[in-house]
C-alpha cells in the first residue's frame, strides 16, 4: 500500500513540474510578444537576462 502511495506522489510531482514548465513557457511567450509589440521598430535582439531582471 505504501508503494502505491509513493508512486502516486511521484506522479503528482511530475504533473506539477509539467504544469510549471507550461506556465513558464507561456510567460516567456507573453514577454516576447510584449517586447515585439513595444520594440517593433527595433530589431529583436532582446537580452534574456534583462527581461528576467525586470
Amino acid at each position: 500500500c505504501a508503494l502505491k502511495q509513493t508512486f502516486f506522489l511521484k506522479l503528482d510531482f511530475i504533473v506539477s513540474i509539467e504544469n510549471t514548465i507550461r506556465q513558464v513557457s507561456h510567460n516567456i511567450n507573453h514577454i516576447t510578444n510584449q517586447l515585439l509589440r513595444t520594440d517593433s521598430k527595433k530589431t529583436l535582439v532582446a537580452d534574456p537576462v534583462k527581461v528576467f531582471q525586470r
